[in-house]
């Protein structure tokens, strides 16, 4: 979903002659902690942050993870 968002939102910004914004967070030791939890577990952090970043934005705005 977010690969898609982005490439409409290029896309939109080309054909509208407007600029486009993209913010890439990388949380420290991300990795480590969602893997220390196990597989039932992963997540919570990640949503978590979603959550949080979404409050922040537009309705139209996406939060995502290039990978998924």
């Amino acid at each position: 979903m977010f690969n898609e968002r982005l490439r409409h939102a290029l896309h939109q910004g080309t054909r509208y002659s407007r600029g486009i914004a993209v913010m890439f967070i990388d949380i420290d030791r991300f990795k480590v902690v969602n893997d220390s939890l196990g597989p039932q577990r992963r997540g919570p952090p990640a949503s978590g942050q979603r959550q949080r970043l979404t409050e922040c934005l537009r309705e139209s705005d996406t939060v995502g993870t290039p990978s998924g």
